[in-house]
C-alpha cells in the first residue's frame, strides 16, 4: 500500500519524538503498510493484530488506529483508508487514546 499523510499528521508526529519505543514501533507499523498488497491483507495480517489494529466507532467511523505501545497503552496511530487507491492515509497520532482526535475532528 501506498502512504499519504494528512494535515494533522506532521504536528502530532512532533508531540512523540520524546517516546523513543513509540517512535520505533511507528516506523516498524509504517514499513508494515507499505509491504502490505492491499488493505484486505493489511487487515488480516498476524502483524496488524499484534498491534491491535481496529476499526475506530461511532463519529470515528471510517478511520482506523494502531497501538503504538504493544501493551495496550494510550497511544495510537490514526489512518483512514482509500481502498480504491490502495493508500493508507496517516491522520494524526493519538497521546490520549484518540480522545484528542475526536476533539480535533469535532472542532
Amino acid at each position: 500500500m501506498y502512504i499519504e499523510y494528512g494535515n494533522l499528521y506532521k504536528k502530532s508526529e512532533k508531540r512523540i519524538q520524546k517516546h523513543y519505543k513509540e517512535l520505533k514501533t511507528l516506523d516498524m507499523i509504517k514499513n508494515h503498510i507499505r509491504q502490505c498488497s492491499s488493505f484486505h491483507k493489511m487487515k488480516k495480517n498476524p502483524i496488524s493484530n499484534m498491534y491491535g489494529f481496529e476499526a475506530l466507532k461511532y463519529e470515528l467511523n471510517g478511520y482506523y488506529s494502531f497501538n503504538l505501545n504493544r501493551n495496550r497503552g494510550v497511544i495510537r496511530l490514526i489512518l483512514s483508508i482509500r481502498d480504491k487507491e490502495n493508500v493508507a492515509v496517516l491522520e494524526y497520532i493519538s497521546m490520549n487514546h484518540y480522545e484528542d482526535f475526536k476533539k480535533i475532528r469535532k472542532g
